[in-house]
């Protein structure tokens, strides 16, 4: 997408696409988050403070680590089991080292998993994590050559393509891996900030396609 708006890119493929701008010509406040995917994949807002100066572009949320999230629901068209791409700026506040810090989610560990973007203590430095449940080998984390740092601006994506998984940040390829299979498919909404009460810290917007 080349700027904020309607009608200036092609949303092919694009099931969620959220800009965290608080922009209250399309409605959104504090609690509430428009999906300019047109899918209508809306999302409500727990906690989450709005940061109108912090953002990447125009603002973003901001999670302070205490049950802060973005809730997008269950729609039909979020359940994704083949090609997926998923994609957040994200810029954490502090780096997990004992556990993980979510930026896309849709599962519930260890109950129910499907897709996973996020930021993890088992990663090689505590780097970022693509896990696509389902697949033949599902977990891709970036590589020990990255280390994350607090307060700059990271964007990060995470892909399938049916044989392999990719992990980008800021748009060098951080690692990738084949795999294959079927992501499989849960009941659990899609979540932005937190899974399974592992809540993050920073500042993010954040977008998903088929």
């Amino acid at each position: 997408e080349t700027s904020f708006g309607s009608g200036n890119a092609n949303m092919t493929g694009n099931v969620l696409l959220m800009h965290f701008n608080n922009d209250s010509a399309y409605g959104e406040n504090n609690t509430h988050v428009y999906d300019f995917s047109g899918e209508g994949n809306n999302g409500t807002v727990t906690s989450a403070t709005f940061n109108v100066t912090g953002g990447k572009l125009n603002g973003a949320f901001e999670f302070d680590g205490t049950v802060d999230y973005v809730n997008a629901g269950n729609d039909s068209s979020l359940d994704i089991a083949n090609d997926i791409t998923l994609s957040s700026w994200v810029k954490l506040n502090e780096i997990s080292t004992s556990a993980w810090q979510a930026f896309v989610v849709k599962d519930d560990i260890p109950i129910a998993r499907s897709y996973n973007l996020h930021q993890s203590s088992a990663a090689p430095n505590d780097g970022f994590r693509l896990r696509l449940n389902g697949l033949t080998s599902p977990t891709l984390d970036s590589s020990a050559g990255f280390t994350p740092s607090t307060g700059i601006w990271y964007h990060v994506v995470g892909t399938y393509n049916g044989s392999e998984m990719r992990l980008y940040i800021n748009g060098l390829l951080g690692n990738s891996q084949s795999s294959s299979g079927t992501i499989t498919l849960t009941a659990q909404p899609v979540v932005f900030g937190q899974d399974s009460g592992k809540d993050n810290t920073g500042v993010f917007r954040s977008e998903e396609r088929r």
